[in-house]
């Protein structure tokens, strides 16, 4: 306990050493790509004063303390507070932790080894290490390496010349994530292989009792999950996690480059534009907004794929052919001022880009049209689909509708009788989508309820869209470029619906919502082998959590206990 008490110790030391904006930080130039695992960190400026505002607002004492000690390494003689850093971790059979060896820029390496208690000469020198001897060695280029085991320090070459290798090891879409984040870990995902296919039977282990439950169609979804989680360890080369931050707020990444020719890497071949299916939804007060592109061979396969699995629930190859006839869509939750009475969905508008939008109209009628009479789970669907009910414009408009009630003589009627709340929370009364559908030269366009004004406005196309959003747009630009799927979450329209409800069952009352608070933001990009996900968490939400923190208890009192900072240097 005490050797990992130590180790964390220095990877948090670390972790605030960096530098400015450059593609993959200089240190990893110094760290071999044949390292299993390997940490870059950059701009102590910049991500220390993060971490210190963030463990601030959020942390408790343990975390400001660790932060003194932070500071107290960063003021140490000899070391280069404005450098990058590295840490390669190496993995040797047997043991439970792995031997870390640590890149850190120094500016002095004989002031920086008598700070540890050292003395300086060549080679490898014994220093102090947070009370255990430590191992450090001069490698040239403004930086040094050290660690706790006297044989891996000693083994570490630290040449330089590797920044390349490390490119190439993280292919383009990964490269372009470590570009911007401040602190990262690389991982190869095939050294690591016995530990990742160990999770994966530990998570088929845990969802067998609920494919057990749900029946066939649940264990089919649960048999694709594990399949694709299979896939990416079988596929996989690099595996990257990141985070970063700015004025606008903290992002978090997870990217990894698939091995060339494997059937991953062609599902994650080709860029998206997601953002582009926006421009076809009216600008409108929302909860949530969606866009997926599916034009892709890859990405289209794979929707294809899993629309296949919905055939066994009686609903014939329909479901196949929507997934195949369209190449992208994009849905919009509108706010709904009678909160849940009408349903979450009252005021939503989907809409699916098609080259052959009839084609698609015909696909979406006949699953309708199909679901009539069917029984699945214990829930009974009554389903219709009348054409031409209206017109707006010259354009014909359809009305759907779909609702579900318990089958009380199924042996899932008790789940079914939950889902059916549930629905009617979403939908309204008869726990189902009633809505139009209308199609242009575009692809088609499906409200979820009977909303002339909204099916209207999508067909006109006048206004705004939401792709001109001012809150959409500020977050996208934090966002990955080529991005196949994107979603924005408005979390003062959440609360502005869930407020009055919670006020009115006793709840606290939600003050101080800023007007204008950016929306969460999440997104997906691929290209040339690899993908990239991110959650953009907006600076103002981040200030808003602390306040509801703060105003709903908590917080103040959790630094009572902590001392103030150290004059003195740490004796390590």
């Amino acid at each position: 306990m005490k050797m990992k008490t130590r180790v964390l110790g220095i990877l948090c030391a670390v972790g605030t050493l960096s530098t400015a904006a450059l593609a993959i930080p200089p240190a990893l130039d110094h760290v071999a790509s044949t390292f299993p695992v390997v940490i870059g960190v950059r701009d102590v400026g910049h991500l220390g004063e993060a971490m210190k505002h963030w463990t601030s607002v959020f942390g408790g004492a343990d975390a400001q303390q660790g932060l003194m000690v932070v500071d107290s390494i960063m003021n140490m003689d000899g070391i280069n507070a404005v450098g990058s850093a590295a840490i390669a971790l190496n993995f040797e059979a047997g043991s439970e932790q792995p031997t870390p060896v640590v890149v850190i820029p120094v500016s002095n390496f004989s002031d920086f080894v008598e700070g540890l208690q050292g003395h300086a000469g060549d080679g490898v020198v014994a220093i102090q290490i947070m009370g255990d001897t430590g191992y450090a060695k001069d490698i040239g280029g403004g930086f040094a390496a050290m660690g706790p085991d006297l044989d891996a320090v000693t083994a570490f070459d630290g040449k330089a010349g590797r920044l390349k290798s490390h490119e190439t090891r993280l292919g383009k879409t990964a490269t372009t994530a470590a570009d911007k984040d401040d602190l990262f870990v690389i991982a190869d995902v095939q050294t690591l292989r016995p530990m990742l296919e160990q999770g994966i039977q530990q998570m088929e282990q845990g969802m067998s009792m609920a494919a057990m439950m749900g029946g066939e169609a649940v264990q089919a979804q649960m048999e694709l999950m594990t399949n694709a989680a299979k896939s990416i360890v079988n596929d996989g080369k690099t595996a990257f996690l990141g985070m970063g931050s700015d004025d606008a707020g903290i992002w978090l990444d997870f990217a990894a480059q698939f091995t060339d020719g494997t059937e991953t890497s062609k599902v994650f071949a080709d860029q998206g534009n997601a953002a582009s299916l926006f421009s076809n939804l009216p600008a409108m007060d929302y909860i949530a907004a969606f866009a997926f592109d599916t034009s892709s061979p890859g990405i289209r396969d794979i929707m294809t794929q899993a629309a296949k699995l919905n055939q066994g629930m009686g609903f014939g190859s329909s479901m196949t052919k929507l997934a195949g006839q369209s190449e992208g869509q994009a849905l919009v939750i509108g706010t709904t001022p009678g909160l849940f009475a009408g349903g979450l969905f009252s005021n939503t508008l989907a809409f699916s880009a098609s080259k052959h939008p009839d084609a698609l109209l015909d696909s979406l009628k006949q699953l309708i049209t199909g679901m009539d009479g069917q029984t699945q789970q214990g829930l009974k669907f009554t389903s219709s689909f009348k054409e031409n009910v209206s017109t707006i414009g010259s354009t014909p408009v359809h009305a759907y509708g779909v609702a579900m009630e318990v089958d009380p003589n199924d042996s899932n009627a008790m789940m079914a009788s939950m889902a059916i709340q549930q629905m009617t929370m979403i939908f309204g009364g008869e726990a189902g989508p009633k809505g139009f559908v209308a199609t242009n030269d575009k692809g088609l366009y499906q409200t979820m309820s009977r909303n002339t004004e909204l099916m209207t406005r999508a067909l006109n196309g006048e206004g705004d869209n939401m792709a001109a959003s001012a809150s959409i747009a500020s977050v996208a630009d934090h966002l990955p470029e080529h991005r196949t799927m994107e979603a924005y979450v408005n979390v003062k329209g959440v609360l502005d619906m869930v407020g009055p409800l919670m006020s009115m069952m006793g709840g606290p009352t939600l003050d101080n919502i800023p007007e204008n608070l950016h929306p969460l933001g999440m997104s997906l990009s691929t290209g040339a082998g690899g993908m990239h996900s991110r959650i953009f968490l907006p600076a103002d939400f981040l200030d808003l959590v602390a306040s509801m923190k703060s105003q709903f208890g908590g917080g103040e009192g959790d630094w009572e206990d902590v001392e103030d900072e150290p004059k003195s240097k740490p004796r390590f």
